[in-house]
């Protein structure tokens, strides 16, 4: 099949945003108390049964914050469906064909389509919140599970899926490591290989480009830093509606 339209889109969000999903999901793993799962062993839960009823209920925060994080990068995301959506329709490339199109732009419209976004988002996020509310407990990892590791057919299946799994996510990066060898001029390539894309980059933008993005990167991690352990220190100590109003609100712009 064709990499270009929906079912591409689709392919291309999931191999990009499901690190995201793992890095959550491996911290909510390791902090499990193994007496949880000794506990659910002596009830007669065990196996398959024991990691939907047992473990991904404890993991249900972390799966539902993954979630709302991997929705709102995809929602947000503009330059996969752009690229190969072939007049597949989503909200950031419709905002951007009416603010800055070349066929015709309509600025009010665009207005409009945002606010619907931006209301969209907020429901989500109240979604969010609410299920959230139905899996509240604490819970302290004094005896984290201990790693065992796989053996026999089924540890090689599961190490197959891994490995086939993060390869077919690697396949975009290798391709573009490969077009950057290739001979080019302009947008059309040629035979041969060469470092001549790499020399244009070292002498026209390399150390400007990386002392902007240097400067960008740090300069806004520090600012969102402290902005975003106020916000959550007020919303987790200080629990208030104004409070989770403002968590809210600051979640709009990641929108």
């Amino acid at each position: 099949g064709s990499i270009y339209g929906f079912g591409g889109i689709l392919l291309v969000q999931a191999l990009k945003l499901y690190p995201l999903v793992f890095i959550y999901m491996n911290g909510a793993f390791k902090s499990i108390d193994s007496s949880l799962m000794e506990a659910s062993a002596n009830l007669g839960c065990v196996g398959i049964k024991r990691f939907f009823r047992v473990v991904l209920n404890l993991s249900m925060p972390t799966i539902l914050a993954a979630s709302l994080l991997v929705f709102m990068r995809a929602f947000a995301d503009f330059g996969t469906p752009l690229l190969i959506g072939e007049g597949y329709r989503t909200f950031p490339v419709e905002i951007y064909n009416q603010y800055l199109g070349e066929v015709g732009t309509d600025h009010n419209f665009a207005a409009a389509i945002s606010t619907i976004a931006i209301t969209l988002t907020a429901l989500v996020f109240f979604v969010q919140k609410w299920a959230t509310s139905k899996f509240k407990f604490s819970m302290n990892a004094m005896r984290p599970i201990e790693k065992k590791p796989a053996k026999g057919i089924k540890g090689a299946l599961m190490y197959l899926y891994c490995y086939l799994l993060t390869a077919l996510a690697f396949l975009p990066q290798i391709y573009v490591v490969y077009l950057s060898f290739r001979n080019s001029e302009q947008v059309v390539f040629k035979e041969g290989y060469s470092l001549a894309s790499y020399r244009m980059a070292v002498d026209k933008l390399l150390v400007r480009s990386i002392n902007n993005t240097l400067l960008l990167g740090v300069g806004s991690l520090v600012i969102i830093i402290v902005f975003a352990v106020l916000i959550a220190y007020l919303v987790v100590r200080r629990p208030s509606v104004m409070n989770h109003a403002i968590a809210t609100a600051s979640m709009l712009p990641y929108r």
